[in-house]
């Protein structure tokens, strides 16, 4: 079967983020995108494409010999500089490119001017001079009626590109570069098609040339339908990759399947047989387990590929540490072993190496430039496995699943570099249908039909929640409360952004957290930036703390808080700093059931608790309505007379409260806080006020059967409770306690 790797073949041209997918830029290079005949490129009658390429080659090469001494002259004034790389922009962009120029230096937008260079053919243009880069700050690039902090080329055409609908594409230039931009409301991860001139005309590199011409020449900026060439190339690109997030979200759960069986089959694991033959393990804690595996796995993909798995540091002993993990130990490697059978064989040296790389991540490993994480790769989150053994062909069977998705008889490498909330939410809801059975006597490993899977989803009201839905969400319900919380609170606008409180109640696998912390996080990294430019690092720190801070969510699928936990922990990733403990802000739970107000409590349990539904027996209902009826009438006495007394444990504010500032820049403040939180826990279980909400809730939930009938709460428990007189009611508190939290 032939494979796509969907290698970038191209030295001088560089595809940030995902506003185009390499291959689609690549096919752009050959010609085969849409809009890429001579009649769109508006070659002149006679003349031939590559006549016409040569020809602006040429004159290219021209005016870079003309421009170039610029770069190094010392006898010129900041202005002149700016001056010369502007004069060489309008050659480039109107002789090389076809663009009409148009001379404008100030746009306006929302009270706000925005310095540009100039136009072309209606597209911003941004300069800045060699050797500033396309990313630095510059005084001369500052909006005014903006913050009056600098902007970089970059930025300042990336601001008013989202500001000003007008504008949709618009480029960067300094005189050695060149870069493509397009409107994005997100910093998440910065989107463009760079090209670098320098590099292609001082080495009189035609085929890198050609490349650029292709990709960049002013018939692509053209509006045909609304859309330009660049649009429509996007389009196509998120069309090719519809198969693949469909076959990855099979895939995986291929995947897997694939683990779960083989853990279970090798000979060598008659711990985890014994496990799950007594009792110990269940089939859903081994899947949960299994999960865990996936997860670590899709973490460490995205982070190998987005080049953020290393600490970075330039000392000799970290360089090489990288070294040795890049050639023997990173996860990457398995891309393209998996495709050949060499590797598969009855040895386990594979899945050997990874625990290693886990184990290293979970405490560090500086012989291999790992950092400390902890959480997702602890060695409590994944208690059976750690000791497993797994053949090298089910490993690679398994890797071929994770990293190649199969397209029409071809095997395309899956893009982790890019994976977003899309592709999550994919995972997401396939991992939500699966219905585990486990035979260790058998040694299988299996799940039910999806239809049983499809039934508890319904039941749990697991459902993914569409992006352009979740991006309404943030305008019109946060952007609001944001931009009224720094008005608000101009002398600390950090202390504004990080108070901010977001909780899904049915967060999923938090797609709607993720957009909310994505949204929080720019608006902070902004207010810190003394210059304006917001930087990838200073970003990821700000979306970390955003996410330690800012963001709750609550549901009842345990696999969907897994994920939502995974999610936020891969966005909100960032350098040389663990993951962060989140169990206190992502809860399983149901958030339509709960006491809003503990003064219900001396109302006492309702007579709508003992109405008879489902399974219930009518008589015992009415027998126990009427024993909470006449505790009612007492109880209702007590609390006229104010003798009933609410006691709230004033504790567990001030331990939730100690957890927010805790600090939790080391694996060790993370290991602090979590065991903070289990003390709140330990508060919290003793706690009579959460045993009497218990019993309310609970007497709404019981079955009403001969079974169960002394376990179903009245009036009058509720009430002994509440006077911390319960001593004898010990099955009863404990059945409700039970019942209420799953």
């Amino acid at each position: 079967m032939k494979k796509t790797n969907k290698k970038f073949n191209s030295t001088c041209c560089d595809i940030q983020g995902a506003l185009f997918l390499p291959d689609q830029i690549q096919q752009a290079f050959l010609g085969k995108n849409k809009r890429q005949s001579i009649d769109d490129y508006k070659i002149l009658p006679g003349l031939t494409l590559k006549e016409e390429c040569s020809r602006a080659f040429r004159i290219a090469q021209a005016s870079w010999d003309r421009f170039k001494d610029t770069l190094t002259r010392t006898d010129l004034s900041e202005a002149d500089r700016l001056s010369r790389t502007k004069e060489w922009g309008r050659i480039f962009f109107n002789s090389v490119l076809g663009y009409t120029i148009q001379s404008q230096t100030i746009i306006e937008c929302d009270e706000r001017q925005y310095p540009v260079a100039f136009l072309v053919s209606n597209l911003p243009v941004t300069v800045v001079s060699a050797p500033a880069g396309l990313d630095d700050a510059r005084p001369e690039l500052t909006v005014i009626g903006g913050s009056q902090s600098k902007k970089s080329a970059f930025t300042l055409v990336q601001d008013l590109l989202n500001a000003d609908t007008r504008y949709k594409w618009g480029f960067a230039f300094n005189g050695t570069a060149v870069r493509l931009v397009r409107d994005a409301m997100s910093l998440t991860r910065p989107g463009y098609l760079e090209f670098n001139l320098q590099e292609i005309l001082a080495n009189d590199d035609y085929a890198e040339f050609l490349h650029l011409w292709m990709a960049l020449h002013a018939s692509r900026a053209e509006l045909i339908d609304g859309n330009t060439a660049w649009d429509l190339w996007i389009k196509e690109g998120e069309e090719a990759g519809q198969p693949a997030r469909e076959a990855l979200r099979g895939s995986i759960t291929e995947a897997l399947l694939t683990f779960g069986q083989g853990f279970i089959a090798h000979p060598e694991n008659e711990a985890l047989r014994k496990a799950l033959s007594d009792g110990s393990l269940s089939a859903k804690d081994y899947t949960h387990e299994l999960l865990r595996l996936m997860y670590r796995f899709l973490f460490v993909f995205c982070l190998e590929e987005r080049n953020l798995i290393n600490i970075k540091d330039d000392s000799k002993k970290n360089q090489a540490a990288t070294a040795r993990y890049l050639s023997g130990y990173a996860l990457h490697r398995f891309r393209d072993q998996s495709l050949k059978s060499y590797f598969r064989n009855r040895y386990s040296d594979a899945w050997e190496s990874v625990k290693i790389v886990f184990q290293g991540l979970d405490n560090g490993e500086p012989l291999l430039a790992l950092p400390a994480l902890g959480g997702l790769f602890a060695s409590d989150e994944c208690p059976h496995l750690k000791d497993t053994r797994l053949s090298n062909v089910v490993f690679f069977n398994a890797m071929k699943l994770m990293r190649w998705a199969t397209i029409n008889g071809t095997y395309t490498a899956i893009d982790y570099k890019n994976l977003g909330t899309e592709e999550l939410g994919s995972i997401y809801e396939s991992l939500l249908e699966l219905v585990p059975v486990a035979d260790p006597q058998r040694r299988e490993f299996s799940f039910l039909n999806n239809t049983v899977g499809s039934s508890e989803r319904k039941k749990t009201g697991s459902y993914y929640t569409p992006d352009s839905l979740v991006q309404n969400l943030i305008k019109t319900a946060l952007d609001p409360v944001i931009e009224k919380r720094l008005s608000d609170n101009p002398s600390d606008p950090q202390e504004a952004l990080l108070s901010l409180r977001v909780i899904d109640p049915a967060c999923g696998s938090g797609h709607f957290l993720l957009a909310a912390a994505r949204r929080i996080a720019e608006q902070l990294a902004k207010v810190r930036s003394l210059d304006g430019i917001v930087t990838p690092q200073s970003y990821r720190n700000a979306l970390r703390e955003v996410i330690q801070h800012c963001i709750y969510g609550v549901d009842m699928n345990p696999l969907a808080v897994e994920l939502a936990r995974m999610a936020l922990w891969l966005e909100g990733f960032a350098e040389n700093k663990p993951l962060s403990f989140l169990d206190h802000h992502l809860k399983v739970g149901n958030s339509l059931v709960g006491v809003m107000n503990l003064k219900t409590l001396k109302l006492g349990i309702p007579k709508e608790a003992y109405k008879a539904s489902g399974n219930d027996i009518k008589a015992i209902c009415t027998a126990i309505s009427k024993r909470n009826n006449a505790a009612l009438k007492s109880l209702q006495k007590l609390a006229s007379e104010e003798t009933l007394d609410l006691f709230v444990d004033t504790r567990q504010d001030q331990l939730l409260s100690l957890l927010e500032t805790m600090p939790s820049s080391t694996l060790d403040d993370e290991k602090k806080k979590a065991k903070a939180y289990q003390k709140y826990l330990n508060t919290v279980s003793d706690d009579r006020m959460k045993k009497a909400c218990d019993l309310l809730i609970g007497a709404f939930m019981c079955r009403k059967t001969e079974e169960t009938q002394d376990l179903v709460p009245t009036s009058e428990i509720l009430w002994r409770v509440i006077e911390d007189s319960e001593n004898l009611l010990g099955g009863c508190v404990i059945f409700c306690g039970r019942l209420v939290q799953g």
